[in-house]
């Protein structure tokens, strides 16, 4: 039987745009599967996530209660 190739998933900062790509003061998130929309202002994300977090990583923190 041939053996599966292992799965690594990269992480969360290597994928697409990070804080320090984007400059906008306030930035929207939605969720396609909720459709729940938030917009975050940047500096309050920047002072609690830092600049390296990706955006992948906060279109979760809505529903973590950012």
């Amino acid at each position: 039987m041939a053996k599966t190739p292992k799965f690594t998933p990269t992480p969360d900062s290597k994928r697409g745009y990070t804080l320090k790509d984007i400059r906008l003061p306030n930035i929207e998130i939605e969720c396609i599967r909720c459709e729940r929309v938030d917009s975050l202002e940047r500096k309050a994300v920047v002072a609690k996530f830092g600049t390296s977090v990706s955006f992948s990583k906060l279109r979760r923190a809505p529903g973590h209660g950012l």
